[in-house]
């Protein structure tokens, strides 16, 4: 027995050993595969911010040529259109978003100058040495062809060229590629032209390109092109090439439900919303290899990686729960860091808005206001005097009234800065009226004896919950009835309900594919709440967020013109 004792202790150890290193390839296959899913999160991540960043380039480019093609000196191709252009198209230019600017008449034929234009010089050519005619014969070209295709249909909105030589160039100085975007001008007199912005290539990517060299999104439209930006590479080309010509580009992408692989790179893809004739998909590619690097076990492969896990297993028991530890910790710091960096990238956009919401109502409605009076005093001059042109004083001065209303309304919803001033029932309340004014679906409103609201960031945060579920009602529901209410039972209860058609249920902590429901769910989190979204096809919606209270607090009480609360909604707040 004492003999046998020595040679089981080698033994002992080597079992110890082999179910520790068991334990280590568990655990790193375990922290492998969550690494995996968090790096696929961010993945996901940045491409919706890339998406973001795309649609809201495009839609800035479409609403300024849009607005220029309504002018009515436009329509009617008169040159007094000159001044407003132009100080639009500095705007686009300052903003570095478009380069030129044409205004092009139905028979515009290529060889000669368009009805306007508006362009820009360099630092070493004048504007006739750069926009010579000679340098924007293609873009004249592309210009004739969309002349031809929004002759041919007249539903088109707006056309996005192919990549093209621009007579501009790049910050380098070398000749600048890019694509024409225009829109029709119409008026009653059918089909009159179009206004023309020109993209340069590099600013588009400047627009895509937001990650390290690890990452790349892409933008790839319907007819197969790729635009990306200068990392670029001719393999990642040649991957889509042959892959289109196997299927078209809107088959391949609707068959990607998640992750898809481009040679080295992992890629994820999304629809993106700019109107063109074309489909268009924002894809993101990330280098997975570089995100994970080499863990302490990340190169093993079969036996003889084995064999070393078991020999350092001795070794690594004692060093394992301090390893994991310090480990442990650091993704405790990471996180609380992301969390920490996604509140202030929340709060800089919320300042951005209210910031917007100031220049509405200090500019804009105060012009409009000034508008509005003098209008109103000319139509009183021109009654007096017994003019025909009364009527129309009154009925412009009606308009601009309208408009004064409007952008008061936008201006109110950009800074909820008012939730703590009027108080955030009656901020919600005005927020219901706006709804039923907008959409003309009756909204009622109903908010009971609830804890007041100190903090602006959970104010704004509840605010925007109920405004992004009031706009989907409003959009998508088809109700006729939309009910708003406010419930305090251990905390706050908000919840938006309409009598719709529904939809399928998107899951117990309303995880649906929409981007409204997950930036709804982000800030539910943020604030430590629970949102539900309950919805039953063709009996309604309802979306309720809940937040806990941690120590009692004064009552606000009743918002202005508020009812009572009713058991129902007690009991809602309990659920």
């Amino acid at each position: 027995m004492l003999v046998a004792s020595p040679r089981l202790v080698p033994a002992g150890i080597m079992v110890v050993s082999l179910i520790a290193a068991g334990i280590l390839l568990v655990l790193q296959a375990n922290a492998l595969a969550e690494k995996r899913q968090s790096i696929q999160e961010e993945g996901r991540l940045g491409l919706e911010s890339a998406l973001e960043h795309v649609e809201e380039y495009f839609d800035a480019v479409y609403s300024t040529l849009l607005f220029m093609s309504q002018d009515e000196a436009v329509k009617q191709m008169r040159l007094d259109s000159r001044d407003f252009i132009q100080r639009l198209f500095n705007h686009q230019w300052e903003e570095h978003r478009l380069s030129e600017v044409y205004v092009v008449e139905r028979g515009f034929t290529g060889t000669n100058r368009p009805f306007l234009t508006f362009e820009h010089g360099s630092e070493d050519h004048t504007v006739e040495e750069m926009h010579s005619l000679e340098r924007e014969l293609e873009e004249y070209a592309h210009q004739k062809l969309q002349l031809r295709q929004f002759e041919a249909n007249t539903n088109l909105q707006a056309l996005l060229s192919p990549e093209i030589h621009l007579c501009t160039e790049t910050p380098e100085g070398a000749r600048a590629r890019g694509f024409v975007y225009s829109v029709p001008i119409s008026s009653q007199d059918g089909f009159r032209g179009l206004v023309a912005g020109m993209i340069p290539t590099h600013v588009l990517q400047a627009v895509l390109r937001k990650g390290g060299v690890q990452e790349m999104p892409v933008l790839v439209n319907g007819r197969g092109e790729i635009h990306g930006g200068r990392y670029l590479d001719q393999a990642i080309r040649s991957w889509f090439e042959a892959t289109f010509t196997r299927e078209t580009p809107v088959e391949f992408f609707r068959r990607q439900t998640a992750a898809f692989r481009v040679g080295r790179w992992t890629a994820q893809s999304s629809p993106a919303r700019i109107v063109s004739a074309d489909k268009w998909w924002v894809v993101y590619l990330y280098d997975e290899q570089i995100h994970l690097g080499t863990g302490l076990l990340a190169g093993m492969r079969g036996a003889a990686g084995l064999a070393v896990a078991i020999l350092l297993a001795g070794t690594a028991l004692g060093l394992l729960s301090r390893g994991m530890a310090a480990r442990l910790q650091q993704q405790v710091r990471h996180l609380q860091e992301r969390q920490e960096l996604e509140r202030q990238v929340q709060e800089a956009s919320e300042r951005e808005q209210r910031r917007i919401g100031d220049n509405l109502h200090e500019d804009l409605c105060q012009r409009l206001a000034g508008i509005r009076a003098a209008s109103q005093a000319l139509q009183k001059r021109l009654k007096k005097n017994s003019l025909i042109d009364a009527d129309l004083a009154a009925e412009i001065a009606g308009g601009v009234h309208e408009s004064l209303r409007q952008a008061q309304q936008l201006a109110d919803e950009l800074q909820p800065v008012t939730l703590l001033d009027a108080g955030f029932a009656a901020a919600i309340q005005k927020l219901a009226i706006y709804c039923e004014q907008r959409s003309g679906i009756p909204c009622a409103f109903d908010a009971d004896q609830f804890s007041g609201i100190t903090d602006p960031a959970t104010a704004t945060h509840l605010y925007r919950i109920v405004q992004e579920a009031l706009n989907n009602a409003a959009k998508h529901s088809g109700a006729s009835q939309v009910t708003v209410e406010i419930r305090s039972r251990d905390g706050v209860s908000v919840s938006v309900r309409d009598n719709g058609a529904g939809f399928t249920q998107p899951g117990p902590s309303g995880s649906g594919s929409g981007m409204g429901l997950r930036i709804m769910q982000y800030r539910a989190d943020l604030l430590g709440g629970r949102l539900m979204v309950n919805s039953t096809p063709g009996k309604g919606t309802e979306v309720i967020c809940q937040l806990r209270s941690r120590e009692p607090q004064a009552n606000e009480g009743s918002a202005p013109g508020g009812r009572s609360g009713t058991d129902e909604g007690a009991a809602l707040a309990e659920s």
